[in-house]
């Protein structure tokens, strides 16, 4: 009742519980989406350059495309819905990962999201490592003028980064503490849900499907 103290912290706490799901849903509903879509974006434009003749270029936005991943979707959100506020946000994952601290920002991902099993290459390398000496060090050298990439290389900074994106996300989709926890699972449920709807507009009462030529009742 109002007036009293206890009554008035537990209704803080009360307003606290509903501040949770609302800023999940809007990083699951929107930050997240609009960050991937810019990452996806960019690693688009990497394709169309490379494809053009210009394999320089499309190295370099490739390894943006991680980047932009890494900081918007990985960071930027996390800590969106820890604080509610997106400057607050957007100053805690640049301090994390500004100036291209890749080591720093992999690392707070593993640790915070993680443990993560170990992302290895073809030849059985650590595959941030490779991402890091390689990759990373050579988008430097041709954004400095230093360092021209030939179209192989290109494909490969951009086959990388793709790889790089769909890896995050599904580890942090099936993380119990991820900006997008719970998303596969909220996903199955409502394609389930849309599934049943379907199959009972068409045979009203009854909800089926066949395996082996049985018919099976849903659930």
């Amino acid at each position: 009742m109002p007036g009293t103290g206890s009554d008035n912290t537990s209704d803080r706490e009360i307003g606290a519980q509903h501040e949770e799901p609302d800023r999940r849903s809007i990083v699951v509903g929107a930050l997240w989406p609009l960050a991937l879509s810019h990452a996806k974006d960019s690693l688009d434009s990497a394709r169309r350059l490379n494809e053009a003749g210009f394999p320089t270029p499309a190295f370099v936005w490739a390894v943006r495309s991680a980047e932009l991943f890494l900081r918007d979707c990985v960071l930027f959100c996390h800590f969106f819905e820890e604080t509610g506020d997106v400057g607050k946000a957007l100053k805690k994952a640049r301090g994390i990962f500004g100036d291209g601290k890749w080591s720093a920002a992999l690392r707070f991902a593993e640790e915070e999201f993680g443990p993560f099993d170990e992302p290895l290459t073809a030849d059985g390398e650590n595959a941030w490592v490779v991402w890091q000496r390689w990759l990373v060090s050579a988008r430097g050298h041709m954004v400095h003028g230093r360092m021209e990439a030939t179209p192989e290389q290109a494909q490969w900074a951009i086959d990388f980064a793709d790889r790089f994106i769909s890896w995050f996300t599904q580890r942090l989709a099936t993380s119990e503490r991820g900006p997008i926890r719970g998303v596969l699972q909220t996903l199955f449920e409502q394609l389930r849900e849309e599934y049943r709807e379907a199959a009972t507009r068409e045979r009203p009462g009854e909800v089926t499907m066949h395996a082996e030529n049985r018919p099976l009742r849903m659930p």
